[in-house]
């Protein structure tokens, strides 16, 4: 069984009840969902957001070289340019391919790096979406051992990139640790 821990990002200044409770008001007054059919279980979401379809996840290679190393990073991207540009700022790292038929008039990209973390995440995922009010709110998960436990699948540098349909709503992520037992 895991356990979420506190949420950190962007509430990290609140307690850990402080800021599950006002993540779980915001996320009540949500109005719809930008999401399709769910992917694998995500676990329990707040009220009003819905785990993202399987098919909105895009792989991202895997960092080889440290130069291609994101730091702390949350964006959305809404145009060629923008995703063009993003990877040309980090020179011979591969963009990730984007699916057939992606088109941006029609859908957007949400990316999610937690930059280098001691210790390192098991992983991150864009694990759900949902309105709250006039914002869209991205929920991404990261996967971590609890104190003590050591695992050969850590990623120094875990990326995660998901695609959901185009909007020019604001976006703001909410980030929480999925904590694994030993």
């Amino acid at each position: 069984m895991t356990a979420r821990a506190p949420l950190r990002h962007p509430f990290s200044s609140l307690s850990g009840g402080a800021a599950a409770s006002l993540l779980l008001l915001l996320a009540a007054a949500c109005g719809g969902s930008d999401a399709g059919a769910p992917a694998a279980d995500v676990g329990p979401l707040p009220p009003g957001l819905s785990a993202l379809a399987a098919e909105a996840a895009i792989p991202v290679p895997p960092v080889a070289d440290a130069r291609c190393a994101t730091p702390s990073d949350r964006r959305v991207v809404r145009a060629q340019i923008e995703w063009d540009a993003f990877w040309a700022s980090m020179p011979g790292c591969p963009a990730p391919r984007l699916p057939a038929g992606f088109d941006f008039q029609r859908e957007m990209l949400v990316f999610v790096s937690p930059g280098p973390r001691r210790p390192p995440v098991e992983g991150v995922s864009i694990a759900a979406s949902g309105v709250v009010r006039d914002t869209l709110l991205v929920f991404a998960e990261l996967t971590v051992p609890r104190e003590g436990c050591t695992t050969a699948t850590q990623e120094p540098y875990a990326r995660a990139l998901a695609r959901l349909p185009a909007g020019d709503r604001p976006v703001r992520f909410v980030q929480a640790d999925r904590l694994r037992d030993c």
